[in-house]
């Protein structure tokens, strides 16, 4: 989470507790949860991100369990 300007150099680092790495699917399937009750929601994940469908089935299973 930083902010660098048009040579590349960093000018601001932003939400240091909250920066990490993860893997390609996790935002997606974060952003499904719960989408039931938000159609518009629904409709605005599926057209800026890849479907991670199987991903998603994985992650609904386990909010199941946990």
């Amino acid at each position: 989470n930083v902010f660098v300007d048009a040579t590349n150099r960093l000018t601001r680092i932003i939400n240091w507790e909250c920066c990490g790495w993860f893997p390609m699917w996790w935002e997606y399937t974060k952003l499904c949860y719960r989408r039931d009750f938000y159609h518009q929601w629904l409709d605005l994940i599926d057209d800026v991100h890849t479907a991670r469908l199987k991903e998603l089935e994985v992650e609904r299973d386990l909010w199941k369990y946990t």
